[in-house]
């Protein structure tokens, strides 16, 4: 068989110098970035609107990877979530975030089914 191994030192309580990769449990959120608000005067672009989705900006976005997006992250910050009853304020400001970027995507989306539609006639 193979030679056993030591195991490996103790490593103190702290943060995970490689980044943990283990999953958050669903009882409590991941830890997030606080996203700059977006005020009703600042206008919404594609990048912005794809970072809070979650989306990767230099990738196609199709309808149904758009709508599965926008209900993983409208579901993690309804503001009626247990989770987020400590932090409703910003669990709020993230919905409607979401919310807005979801319904911008959307509507460049349109476009793209009437021409497609177009097409196939």
């Amino acid at each position: 068989g193979f030679p056993r191994q030591a195991p490996p030192p103790h490593v103190p309580p702290g943060p995970d110098p490689f980044g943990s990769r283990a999953r958050p449990s669903p009882a409590q959120p991941p830890p997030h970035q606080p996203l700059p608000p977006v005020s009703a005067g600042s206008a919404m672009t594609r990048a912005k609107a794809l970072k809070v989705l979650g989306l990767v900006p230099a990738q196609p976005v199709n309808p149904q990877d758009l709508r599965r997006a926008y209900r993983q992250q409208a579901m993690r910050w309804h503001p009626d979530r247990p989770q987020n009853h400590v932090r409703k304020e910003e669990a709020k400001r993230r919905f409607q975030e979401v919310r807005s970027a979801f319904e911008f995507l959307q509507s460049c989306l349109e476009p793209l089914k009437l021409c497609q539609g177009d097409r196939k006639s």
